[in-house]
């Protein structure tokens, strides 16, 4: 954080301390009153004045305000808007989590009197440092009270979210037993547990069939739970081994649950047995029930589990010591908050709500200082100059390996342009990738302009909107980048910087939680939800604390990986769902609907995951063994495996198959809820679950996420590949299934439907398989030849097109209720294009850029050319010329150099094979030993002292391959890179392919040879059959 932010963050967090303690909101305004004192100086205020009423000081003031001096006052907590009887349990949390907070860098401090009693904790991950005593107890006071606030909020919801929370309260917190004998003092664990299940059955309504069986369920479900662990951690269980004649898990999981049965039995007879009482009876009228009374409050409940839950911590740091209570309390913390993973995705998603915002402020901002007359020609003109300064970088590039005469001349001509805006944006390595991301945007925009200026409706109301675009998408990027190149951070800042990152999540999920805590619902009542908020709130503000105390800083990065992936995984659907919601004001489904919806394609796309790995070369069990193995030593599941073709045409059409049972559930469910007002309702349902179900498909075939399930079960439902970031391998799975989505949802809103939507159901299926085959077998041919961006433009623009026309058709069959007001058709005046203008645009760019990439010189062109030291062909681009053959010198074999000159440099590939029989770094390996070929290559890494970077596998292009990126630093300064390929072949000998080459074509030069490894095998297979007939 830059000392402006720092600024920032401490304000946010004066403004929450004012929403818990609202005396401090004296002192704040008469410290602001102090400052505006200065501003009413006679001298001073006249000029203050003038510029305030003026538009130009008004948006002047609007920027800083937004982004150097915001108003958090507005954004305060009114804790007086909470239900009464759960005020004080949520201010209690919030006040300890404010207390976890402040008192992070007096843990850093590593002298007296702070380090007093300094202990080693070491956690389950095997993580060891020394730390002060006191924050251990200082946890002991907290994780009792989060977990006493989250089973008193979900007893007050829900039954099935208070069985979940109650089984893993006893399973997270019996981690910080598990290195202790057993004692009877464990009990002290079931028994808040049971306590709040008599919480829960007395205070749920309980009459109806429902909430009869639901209410014996629960009491069975969680007593069960809760018994098992009584039995298991006590003395009684090897008790019982004697006296039952069983063995083995039976003792211990029948006869526990047996007696926790008996357990739930008996808080569901009492509380039955209570709820009958009648509070009062007077004379004439009807005894009054204790249902509209709860037995206990709520406030009486936290406090009453949180003391049991504290005696039970207090007697497990007397028995062991506070050293492995603290690490216990860490590594439990770790597994519990794993599974908070969807209350980050929401917070990571509700940043690029303040993102809108911030966009919307920069767009007035700079069109109200602009003079009204000049706001068209001005901002036409920035655009402009942005969209240059961002292909800077690349006409300079296109120009410098172009020997004509007019390129030279152009080269000179558009140098001095270039070197203006190097200092600015080229020489920083963030906003250098940035530009090159937002020039297509720039482009786009300028393309946009062109067509409204043809069109005759070039004015300031629509340039401000593109502006906004233009925002909104550089803000966007730039959070985007920020983030992604944030996850490294350097100890000498950690410090600070996990005290500052605690203040900013704190405000962050205040101003993103509390609106939704505040909400009422019949499963979420507002009296709940704010316990659960305190309560989630606490477990994450104790894990930073925890782990900060302990010195582990790895926890911020842990914590925006998982937000970033939030954007990632449900950024895209959320947001054009929402903008669809906003922008078409027509009943649509409820977001429970949505959500089990989402939720259903995600458990299809996990069965997908799982099926994909039957139709690889090596077979589902071993490529759960090779992943969870890769997990738990590098915490990695990509594996390069090949999936066939035939089952991702199957999965295209079984894909296509749900979306149809989709449609149909939507229909069906619609007509349960119609509306007259809405006669189109059922379509539109139609539409919506429709990309939910899509979008929960694509979201979680790249994405590995915790789940409550053994890691072997996980594993089997993980998909092949794991991707952290949005790039080419995720964007194709948004076109492998949204395509189809939006073609089956076009023609379930066309007029003859019944015809339409058999032909759209098969065509779905074709496009659907053609994509997912397409990308699976020809990826590597498309990045080595350059043509990935083309084609990934040529799909997207199809499906930025089916988006437009299916916006179109929804806003066609809008009812007379949602006839846009004056205000909407002033908005529509100011538009940027019509829906039908946008596809053909879209379209048009699209088929453009991919003619220029198809027909232009730099499209690498492949052929097979002989490779002397080899005795056999390889498939090279025809840009690389053969330069010779050196003949072998110990230790080197013979090696065919080949080499690419330009203006931009050089670039070398040396060919060579191993010998088995050779000595020394020359000698091969067995091919069929992975171990063996890793130390091959770990021989020549040490003779050549080369700087590895990255090792990976290379079995998706070659069985047995391997491959290492290296860097190799020159005297002049400069740095070239490498990458070398390890290739096991007939005979016991292996094929070495090395390239050299700068840092701009080093990653299309990896997929050159990428796609040489893989022809390879071609050339094997081909061989073969040339010689088997």
């Amino acid at each position: 954080m830059n000392p402006i932010q720092t600024i920032a963050t401490i304000r946010k967090f004066s403004n929450y301390l004012v929403g818990i303690f609202p005396f401090l909101a004296i002192v704040g305004d008469r410290i602001y009153g102090s400052l505006r004192m200065i501003g009413e100086v006679p001298v001073i205020k006249p000029v203050v004045a003038a510029i305030g009423q003026s538009s130009f000081g008004q948006a002047v003031w609007k920027f800083f305000e937004r982004f150097y001096w915001r108003d958090y006052a507005k954004d305060r907590m009114q804790l007086g808007d909470a239900p009464a009887e759960t005020a004080p349990v949520l201010r209690f949390m919030i006040q300890l989590s404010v207390l976890l907070s402040l008192v992070i860098p007096l843990t850093q401090i590593q002298s007296a009197p702070f380090n007093l009693g300094a202990v080693l904790i070491e956690t389950n991950s095997g993580y060891k440092h020394t730390m002060a005593a006191w924050p251990i107890l200082l946890w002991m006071l907290c994780l009792p009270c989060a977990w006493s606030s989250l089973l008193v909020g979900t007893a007050v919801c829900n039954r099935v979210a208070f069985s979940v929370t109650a089984i893993g309260a006893l399973y997270f917190l019996a981690n910080c037993i598990l290195y202790l004998p057993r004692s009877y003092y464990n009990a002290l664990l079931t028994i808040p547990i049971l306590v709040s299940l008599f919480f829960n059955l007395t205070i749920l309504p309980a009459e109806g069939r429902r909430a009869k069986t639901t209410r014996l369920f629960t009491a069975l479900l969680v007593g069960a739970a809760a018994g098992f662990q009584f039995t298991i951690l006590t003395p009684l269980r090897p008790w019982l081994g004697t006296v039952l004649p069983f063995n083995g898990p039976a003792v211990g999981i029948g006869a526990g649950c047996s007696i926790g049965l008996c357990a739930g039995l008996l808080c569901f007879w009492l509380a039955n047995k209570l709820l009958t009482v009648p509070n009062e009876i007077i004379e004439g009228e009807p005894p009054k029930s204790r249902t509209a009374e709860p037995l206990i409050s709520i406030q009486a409940a936290f406090i009453f589990i949180s003391i049991l839950l504290f005696a039970f911590l207090s007697a497990t740091a007397l028995r062991g010591g506070l050293a492995p209570l603290g690490g216990t309390i860490v590594s439990a913390l770790d597994l519990s908050n794993a599974y908070l993973w969807p209350i980050l995705y929401f917070v990571g998603v509700g940043i690029v709500h303040k993102l809108m915002g911030s966009s919307k402020v920069v767009a007035s901002s700079v069109t109200g200082i602009m003079p009204s007359k000049l706001a068209a020609p001005l901002l036409v003109l920035a655009l402009l100059i942005a969209t240059f300064a961002a292909w800077s970088e690349s006409i300079i590039d296109n120009l410098s390996v172009n020997y004509s005469s007019l390129s030279q001349r152009a080269f000179v001509v558009f140098l001095p342009f270039y070197q203006v805006f190097k200092p600015i944006i080229w020489t920083d390595p963030l906003l250098s990738i940035a530009a090159q991301w937002m020039k297509w945007v720039l482009l786009c925009e300028v393309c946009v302009v062109v067509v409204i200026a043809f069109q005759r409706r070039l004015n300031a109301g629509v340039l401000s909107r593109l502006f906004f675009i233009s925002s909104l998408a550089a803000l966007a990027i730039w959070e985007y980048i920020f983030q992604m190149f944030s996850f490294a951070r350097s100890p000498l800042h950690s410090a600070v910087l996990i005290w500052l990152f605690a203040i900013w999540l704190l405000w962050l999920m205040h101003t993103i939680g509390w609106k939704l805590s505040i909400g009422d619902s019949p499963m979420w009542p507002s009296r709940g939800r704010l316990a659960v908020y305190g309560g989630i709130v606490g477990l994450i503000i104790l894990q930073i604390n925890a782990r900060a105390s302990c010195f582990d800083y790895r926890i911020v990065n842990e914590l925006f990986l998982t937000m970033f992936h939030g954007i990632i995984d449900v950024g895209l659907p959320y947001y054009l769902l929402l903008w669809a919601n906003r922008r078409i004001k027509e009943a649509t489904p409820p977001v429970g609907v949505l959500l089990g919806t989402f939720s259903a394609g995600a458990f299809a796309s996990m069965c997908f995951n799982a099926l994909d790995k039957c139709f690889t070369s090596v077979g589902f069990s071993e490529v759960v063994i090779t992943q969870l193995n890769s997990l738990q030593t590098t915490g990695s599941l990509s594996l390069g495996l090949v999936v066939s073709a035939y089952w991702l045409f199957v999965k295209a059409v079984v894909f296509v198959a749900l979306l149809e049972v989709v449609r149909k559930i939507a229909a069906s469910r619609s007509k349960k809820v119609l509306d007259s007002a809405h006669p189109n309702q059922k379509y539109h349902w139609m539409v919506y679950l429709m990309l939910a179900f899509a979008s929960g498909v694509v979201s979680f075939s790249y994405s590995f996420v915790d789940l409550p399930l053994p890691n072997e079960v996980r594993v089997a439902f993980a998909p092949l590949q794991q991707e952290l970031f949005f790039n080419a391998n995720v964007f194709h799975l948004y076109l492998a299934y949204w395509i189809p989505a939006l073609w089956m949802s076009i023609a379930a809103l066309k007029a003859d439907r019944s015809r339409a939507l058999p032909w759209a159901t098969l065509t779905a299926a074709i496009l659907g398989g053609i994509i997912l085959v397409g990308y699976e077998y020809f990826e590597v041919l498309m990045r080595a030849n350059g043509l990935i961006l083309p084609t990934l433009v040529i799909f997207g623009a199809v499906m930025v097109s089916l988006i437009a026309m299916l916006l179109r058709m929804l806003e066609g069959s809008r009812s007379d209720t949602d006839v846009p007001e004056m205000a909407e058709r002033k908005v529509a005046a100011n538009a940027l294009l019509s829906y039908t203008s946008v596809a053909f645009l879209s379209l048009s760019l699209a088929l453009v850029f991919a003619l220029f990439s198809y027909c232009s010189n730099y499209r690498k062109v492949f052929s097979f050319t002989q490779a002397p030291s080899l005795n056999h062909s390889i498939l090279i681009s025809n840009d690389w010329s053969f330069r010779g053959t050196k003949p072998a010198k110990d230790p080197f074999p013979e090696i065919s150099s080949f080499t690419q000159v330009s203006l931009a440099g050089s670039k070398t590939l040396d060919v060579m094979f191993l010998n088995p029989d050779s000595s020394g770094p020359s000698a091969s390996s067995d091919p069929s030993d992975p171990a063996g070929m890793k130390r091959l290559i770990q021989k020549w890494v040490d003779y050549l002292h080369l700087k590895v970077s990255k090792v990976e596998s290379w079995n998706k292009f070659y069985s047995g391959a391997y491959s290492f990126q290296f860097s190799l630093p020159f005297a002049d300064g400069s740095t070239k890179f490498g990458v070398s390929a390890f290739v096991p072949r007939e005979n016991g000998r292996t094929e070495v392919f090395t390239a050299v080459t700068d840092a701009k074509s080093f990653e299309q030069t990896v997929w050159e040879i990428a796609l040489l490894v893989q022809n390879l095998q071609n050339f094997d297979a081909a061989w073969q059959s040339n010689h088997r007939f």
